[in-house]
């Protein structure tokens, strides 16, 4: 489920990751040396909690060889020791009970975040997670211990009527951090929740239906603690902003946030953007329309800040770059861009967008409409 590699040398790193039911291992990367030993994280190996797992990536903190990992009701530090090539538990803390509901928008219950690390003078200090409530709280944990050290309640400025919940990884820049909000349940049309629910699709995508076929919800809010006393204060909520699904990430340079959202337009189809945020007031500073279609859909993707003042994101149709054009160059409108992302329009693609047309419109489709777009026989 999550994969990240250890700080030593070239020569000598490895690839660790962790399954969806909590087994971390590590290999060199040749794939010839395993670890000495895999570990299993306490619980997730019990049949009893069938809906504790991990669903979240992984972090390390090279110079310690912490390893984190947040599975569906806890947050656990292993730790890993290149001398005896072995991955050992440090500590293991609940966040919950494994009870948290599965809401629209996630892909497994409980926290949907990977853990951040946050340290401004490069050691970390503090991991980063936010829970699987909802409305769900940012929660802060002492690395060495384990201990939680502060929380604060999410609210995104109401963005979503006080329910709110989260599938991204936490942004953080010193020690402020912004989450981004996925509370889609509210918006869930007939087409997720009737007809796409019917269908053989795994549990996880039934409940990522709705970012899937391209909805997307507003809010996003930054929070800050204090290291003296552990106080969590929100020092700003947009709840106009939309990230959509994807992972924001801050450039320190400038003080920008970025990600990819999309905005409503008058008598025309909704268009994915990337969004620029100013870090420090949480106001929107521009933004750029990429195209209205499916294939613009970032769905959980992660957002670079490249090498040369540009914006690096996935999306569903590949990778998509941003930066600012020589004074000579004609940008094209976004419906040009969409000509252009989406010609010679493959079958597969020109289904897949009808199927986010109809989601949109909370349409079920009959058999009639999925065998004329060749989805059943």
């Amino acid at each position: 489920m999550g994969l990240t590699m250890t700080h030593d040398s070239a020569d000598n790193a490895f690839l660790v990751f962790a399954t969806t039911r909590g087994q971390v291992g590590a290999v060199s990367l040749d794939f010839k040396t395993p670890s000495a030993n895999m570990l299993q994280i306490a619980g997730l190996d019990s049949v009893d909690l069938p809906d504790h797992f991990v669903s979240n990536s992984i972090a390390m903190d090279g110079p310690t060889g912490g390893i984190y990992v947040c599975t569906s009701r806890s947050l656990a530090k292993l730790h890993w020791d290149l001398a005896s090539q072995t991955i050992s538990t440090e500590w293991i803390t609940d966040y919950g009970e494994g009870k948290d509901d599965w809401y629209y928008g996630r892909i497994g219950p409980g926290s949907g975040t990977s853990p951040t690390l946050m340290g401004p003078s490069g050691v970390a200090e503090y991991i980063v997670i936010a829970d699987g409530e909802s409305p769900m709280n940012v929660r802060f944990y002492d690395t060495s211990s384990g201990v939680e050290v502060g929380k604060h309640l999410v609210s995104f400025g109401g963005a979503t009527g006080g329910n709110t919940t989260t599938e991204q990884s936490i942004v953080v820049l010193g020690y402020k951090a912004v989450l981004s909000n996925n509370w889609v349940a509210d918006i869930v049309t007939p087409f997720c929740s009737e007809w796409f629910a019917s269908t053989n699709a795994s549990d996880s995508l039934k409940k990522e239906c709705p970012f899937l076929f391209g909805q997307a919800v507003g809010g996003i809010e930054q929070f800050e603690i204090d290291p003296a006393t552990g106080n969590v204060r929100s020092t700003w909520a947009n709840p106009d902003v939309s990230c959509t699904s994807t992972i924001p990430l801050v450039s320190a340079a400038t003080g920008t946030m970025y990600c990819l959202g999309k905005r409503d337009r008058k008598e025309r189809r909704a268009v994915f953007t990337i969004e620029a945020v100013s870090w420090e007031t949480g106001k929107s500073l521009y933004h750029v329309e990429i195209s209205s279609l499916l294939l613009a859909n970032g769905l959980y993707a992660g957002t670079i800040v490249g090498t040369d003042n540009d914006v690096v994101m996935g999306t569903l149709g590949g990778i998509v770059r941003v930066s600012k054009p020589a004074a000579d160059v004609a940008v094209p409108c976004v419906d040009e861009r969409d000509e252009a992302l989406h010609r010679p329009p493959s079958a597969v693609w020109q289904a897949m967008q009808q199927l986010a047309d109809w989601n949109e419109e909370g349409h079920i489709p009959t058999k009639a409409q999925l065998a004329a777009l060749g989805l059943v026989a």
